[in-house]
């Protein structure tokens, strides 16, 4: 990443925390806090650890060859990784996931960071898609043309990662060809992958929009296009440090369009950024703690950080 945009991130964040710190946007917070019932936490929580669970369901599937690969090595996984990627700034803890899955289960790195790309693909095609079927105040003919050239995208890709013998340069590029061919495997079991991806996708996008839904007593349309705005804002160029302001303005762009206040949407969305986080981290020191976990925390942001 250019120092420009590093800048330019840096600002917005600073930006937005300084705006949410001010006392009359602190107190719609915390009333908005309230407007919560307790079932809600409770549907909120479920569905958040059901969507941690698809997840490793994934990563399990897709490493079950190896020896050490096993449902709860794969859930620990999922969890520090979430953390890392919610936590630390400029998506730097993408890089927890071929470093966790070589400490647990012995995935070589060019394996494991083949398929978090195909994963990271299927993640932005399958949110596309959702986005676009349910993206307010969108017609007919936008819905069937975007979602045509998306799908054309995803066959391209699906069609390269299957032929990797196509790809001539990784002659001259040996680095190339082991991706290459770990990309194949990746693909290997698609049809799967996609399915688990989409449910995935569809609970995680509904416990967003409950909290939205719930803190700004709106209808549950606000809500979800309130959860799509927040998640597409990840594809942006640029984006805040750990997603603050960038992630809330995307969520507040998006509800505005359906009437709602700039500012009560910037505070919902940093209550539900804040659900996010929280979840995150929770579930993440859980891993650590529990009794015979593979993953050896002491030197995890050293391997990150070299």
């Amino acid at each position: 990443m250019s120092r420009f945009k590093i800048l330019i991130a840096a600002i917005l964040s600073l930006t937005f925390v300084w705006w949410f710190l001010t006392r009359a946007t602190l107190m719609g917070f915390v009333q908005g806090l309230l407007h919560v019932d307790a079932w809600v936490w409770g549907l909120v929580a479920t569905g958040l650890l059901l969507s941690y669970g698809l997840r490793a369901w994934r990563i399990a599937h897709e490493f079950r060859s190896y020896e050490g690969m096993r449902f709860g090595v794969a859930f620990r996984v999922v969890l520090w990784h979430n953390a890392s990627v919610n936590v630390m700034p400029f998506r730097t803890g993408e890089a927890a996931f071929p470093l966790l899955l070589r400490r647990a289960a012995g995935v070589p790195l060019v394996r494991s960071a083949a398929t978090l790309l195909w994963l990271r693909l299927q993640d932005a095609c399958t949110l596309l898609m959702l986005g676009i079927w349910t993206w307010p105040q969108s017609s007919l003919l936008l819905r069937v043309t975007l979602s045509g050239i998306v799908l054309l995208g995803v066959a391209g890709l699906w069609w390269l990662a299957r032929r990797p013998g196509q790809w001539s340069l990784s002659e001259r590029w040996p680095r190339l060809s082991q991706l290459r061919e770990a990309l194949a495997h990746a693909s290997e079991h698609a049809q799967h992958s996609w399915l688990v991806t989409f449910s995935n996708w569809a609970i995680k996008l509904c416990v967003q929009a409950l909290v939205l839904q719930s803190v700004l007593q709106a209808a549950w349309g606000v809500g979800l296009a309130g959860a799509l705005g927040a998640e597409l804002s990840a594809l942006s160029p640029i984006q805040g440090v750990a997603g603050f302001g960038s992630y809330e303005a995307g969520s507040a762009a998006a509800m505005q369009l359906l009437g709602i206040d700039w500012v009560h949407g910037l505070q919902a969305a940093a209550l539900m950024h804040l659900v996010m986080l929280v979840s995150s981290l929770f579930w993440a020191a859980l891993a650590w703690l529990w009794p015979g976990h593979q993953l050896d925390s002491s030197r995890f942001y050293e391997h990150i950080q070299s």
